[in-house]
């Protein structure tokens, strides 16, 4: 599915954690997180500490950026440089029209317990109707489905293709169906979709990537030829674990008879299996993908190999892994934060007086919090966690699996070369290995992991790029009605987040008004929001530095100093030097790298390409990423 929260993504002034949310939405998976590790208590080994004093420095960073913006002075401010830098390029040119599309849809038979995505539990009687059985699936959509694809398409059918100078525009390379549950969705469903997509942005190539997320438990071997009858060419399979206790305790609505089932009929769709009742042939399923979650609570190692160990064997063209991302507002996310506020107050108790530490024991125990929602185990001791994340990439390259993405991997279609450490071990420890590329590589994730393409996205939540402006869409079905409305009331074919904002009741705009039941809103006519500001070169750029230091193929710092200028390329070659170092990073040129040494204002440097290690370098991606943001704080300061 679809794309890094927690880092503060800021360029001239603050960008809030939403920013950097919104950046990789479509493809950060529900309630779970591909870059980020949770957040608990003060971690007991260096490579932890490094995870987590990204968020220190770049929110330090960001507040610098602030007291420069308002005039005042900060006290822990970058100083001045003595070098000098060239002029920055002249302003970089509009990215090319998209040909990805992000699809949400929302709707799954119950919320995980870990969950924070825009979803709407449909219970086990609400997605009766929607799973398949031995009669087929039903005709009748639920009111509130059938009212929502209404809504999504009439988006679609509102949004403007981006002006280019060929028409029509160029076809779609890639579709991305998320959710949610977007299995729940009969085939036809999907299909009408499809096509509407296809009508409305230029057609759909040839060679189309289709992918579409899917639970155990809620497809059979004839929904399966129908989506791919729809169009579909790729699955992505919700598995999460191979332990039964732990999907319970994650709450997810799948059991261990639903994963083996769905495993079944996934290959046999992948070979052309049978479609179904009428035991036709059907056209195969490109590619496939096992999704699995790491650091759930009550795993452990043992557990955790078991898992990886199933997973190879069921043979996936694909796998993706991530970190468990502990989210407010979330069952685990909330009753974690209760154990640590426990631990806070029993450590201060242990600082007090016995009679004291008595009184506060019984005003405690006055509260009954017999009905609150506990983790049903504990979560695993951060060295494991780590290990778990060390585990999957050894044994998954081991089988010939390719990581080329901090979660993802991809089996290898040619191994040329000797075992290594991956992306290298850096300081030449061992031989790099040489894979080709794999077909399986999620080609509609890439685009948003390269950082400066565009592409269209639509439903509750959704995230979308155009004309390198990213725009969110509101995550309440009443707010994201009202968006599709004021888009298409307008007619220009440009989303804007203003246009749902007043009737979301999760806004602050909502939160604020008063209680009243008359409505507080503006009027219709008063709702002409301005389209908010175009990127400047350096917003793109940092994203291209996070996004792509996440991936294999690392960040080419030639291509930094031509579209950026050399004064941002020696800065963040300059902070990525002790990562290199460290062995955190490997650097890949043809000449000597000047990586190894500071660059001095006159040299011409060699511009090499980074990349991070793996797995030690993706562990602590953010620490490493945002090493290069306050390097390249310092460069705005100095040209300011």
């Amino acid at each position: 599915m679809p794309p890094p929260p927690l880092l503060l993504f800021a360029s001239r002034g603050v960008r809030s954690m939403s920013l950097l949310r919104s950046c990789l939405a479509p493809h950060q998976h529900r309630g779970y997180s591909s870059t980020t590790p949770r957040i608990r208590s003060p971690p007991p080994v260096q490579i932890c500490s490094q995870r987590r004093r990204a968020h220190a420095v770049v929110a330090a960073s960001a507040s610098n950026r602030v007291a420069a913006a308002d005039g005042g002075d900060s006290s822990t401010s970058t100083s001045s440089s003595t070098r000098s830098h060239p002029p920055p390029p002249r302003p970089l040119p509009p990215p090319p029209p998209p040909t990805s599309a992000y699809v949400h849809l929302p709707f799954c038979v119950k919320k995980c317990f870990y969950c924070d995505f825009p979803v709407r539990a449909l219970g086990e009687a609400g997605a009766q109707s929607l799973l398949p059985n031995d009669e087929g699936r039903s005709r009748a959509l639920p009111e509130g489905v059938a009212s929502y694809l209404e809504t999504l398409l009439s988006e679609i059918e509102a949004i403007a293709p981006p002006a280019v100078t060929s028409h029509p525009p160029p076809p779609l390379q890639t579709i991305s169906f998320g959710g949610g549950t977007p299995s729940l969705l009969p085939p036809p469903e999907i299909a009408r979709i499809v096509q509407a997509l296809s009508r409305k942005f230029g057609g759909l190539a040839e060679n189309a990537e289709v992918s579409l997320e899917a639970d155990p438990g809620t497809f059979d071997s004839e929904s399966v030829a129908g989506y791919v009858a729809a169009g579909v060419t790729r699955l992505s399979v919700g598995v999460q674990s191979f332990s039964g206790d732990i999907l319970k305790g994650c709450g997810r609505s799948h059991g261990l008879e639903d994963v083996e089932r769905a495993l079944e009929v996934v290959a046999e769709a992948r070979q052309g299996g049978r479609g179904g009742r009428d035991s036709k042939k059907t056209k195969s399923l490109a590619s496939w993908s096992l999704d699995l979650v790491a650091g759930l609570p009550g795993l452990d190692l043992d557990t955790w190999r078991e898992t990886l160990r199933r997973a190879v064997r069921a043979g996936p063209d694909h796998v993706s892994v991530y970190d468990l991302q502990l989210e407010a507002g979330t069952p685990f996310g909330d009753a974690a934060a209760r154990l640590e506020s426990a631990a806070r107050r029993s450590e201060e108790k242990s600082q007090k007086g016995k009679k004291e530490a008595a009184k506060d024991g019984e005003n405690n125990n006055s509260n009954d919090r017999s009905k609150l929602f506990s983790l049903p185990g504990p979560l695993p001791p951060e060295d494991d966690a780590a290990q778990m994340l060390r585990e999957a990439s050894r044994v998954l390259r081991e089988a010939g699996y390719v990581r080329y993405e901090v979660s993802n991997y991809a089996r290898a279609e040619k191994r040329t070369g000797n075992g290594g450490e991956g992306n290298g071990g850096g300081k030449g420890e061992g031989k790099q290995e040489e894979l080709e590329e794999s077909s399986h590589e999620s080609r509609h994730n890439r685009v948003y992991w390269r950082g400066d393409e565009d592409y269209y996205a639509f439903g509750l939540g959704a995230s979308s790029r155009l004309q390198g402006i990213r725009v969110t869409r509101p995550r309440s079905m009443r707010a994201y009605s009202r968006f599709v409305e004021e888009l298409a009331r307008r007619g220009d074919g440009v989303p804007r987040e203003e246009d749902g904002r007043f009737s979301d009741p999760g806004s602050k705009s909502s939160k604020n008004s008063s209680s009243s039941s008359v409505s507080t809103s503006p009027p219709r006519a008063a709702l002409s929001p301005q389209p908010p500001p175009t990127p400047t070169p350096r917003d793109v750029l940092l994203e291209v530095v996070m996004l792509r230091l996440r991936t294999r193929e690392g960040l080419d710092l030639r291509e930094v100093a031509s579209r950026w200028g050399e004064g941002e390329a020696r800065a963040v070659m300059e902070a990525l030097a002790p990562s290199v170092a460290a062995g955190l990073a490997a650097e890949e040129t043809t000449e000597k790298s000047s990586l190894s040494s500071s660059p001095s204002s006159s040299s011409s440097p060699v511009w090499p390409v980074v990349r991070l290690t793996d797995p030690e370098g993706f562990l602590v991606s953010n620490s490493v990423i945002s090493d290069v943001f306050v390097g390249l704080d310092a460069v705005g300061e100095e040209e300011g």
